[in-house]
């Protein structure tokens, strides 16, 4: 791996936190570090096989891109926020096995997965709620919740 390919990978977990670990994103993301496409292709040879202590290593599907290796420390809305800054949409994601996790860590990102299931049946459960007629905090967060799942749907 090279200081290039894990600087971008570290700084994008830093930043946003996941790294798209495909040379296509990382040089659009990333002009800063490789001066062309292939320079960023080149360099990031290994770009699949980057490991970082603490992270769910995922294959994420992008719209005509295809199946690339994502890099998350959270699950949390991962879908909008690798559309949020790559803008390209996300159409699929699969888990794999998580990269290089420390001994105690494995407990961490299982319990991180474990409460983004338990807020999104949270989150399902408030949209089946009918709201109060009059406006208030709860009509506002059935209708928040309504909105998330429905876009979660789409």
């Amino acid at each position: 791996m090279t200081t290039k390919t894990k600087q971008y990978a570290i700084q994008s977990l830093a930043a946003c936190g996941f790294a798209v670990m495909r040379s296509t994103v990382a040089w659009k993301l990333r002009p800063d570090l490789w001066s062309s496409a292939q320079e960023c292709s080149v360099s990031g040879v290994n770009f699949a096989k980057v490991e970082i202590e603490g992270t769910l290593r995922l294959t994420v599907t992008l719209a005509g891109i295809g199946a690339v290796p994502v890099l998350t420390r959270s699950l949390d809305r991962l879908a909008e926020r690798i559309e949020w800054v790559t803008g390209i949409r996300v159409e699929a994601i699969e888990s794999e096995q998580p990269a290089a996790v420390a001994g105690n860590a494995q407990p961490m990102i299982i319990e991180s997965q474990r409460a983004a299931a338990d807020r999104l049946e949270r989150t399902k459960e408030l949209a089946a709620t009918e709201p109060p007629s009059h406006d208030c905090a709860l009509r506002r967060d059935i209708l928040k919740a309504r909105a998330d799942v429905e876009r979660m749907a789409a």
